[in-house]
């Protein structure tokens, strides 16, 4: 018998991870947050791809903020 723990697979990983993904491209500012709670979750419960998921909610907010900045230096008034 292995020692090691196996991870589980479960809904807030995967949903960590859609959302992750999903809102690098669009709705970044409502899914990277989600993604952060979901992927929180997931890591508590030791599930399958919650890391990636949380990881994919920062990236997402971070480039919900560059591309915001840069679209509004572009058409700024």
């Amino acid at each position: 018998m292995d020692n090691k723990e196996s991870l589980k697979s479960g809904g807030f990983g995967t949903t960590a991870l859609v959302c992750g993904l999903v809102g690098i491209f669009l709705f970044g500012i409502v899914l990277g947050p989600l993604a952060i709670i979901f992927g929180g979750i997931g890591i508590s419960k030791k599930q399958k791809y919650s890391v990636a998921g949380l990881v994919l909610g920062i990236i997402s907010i971070i480039s919900y903020f560059i591309f915001m900045s840069l679209f509004l230096s572009v058409f700024a008034i």
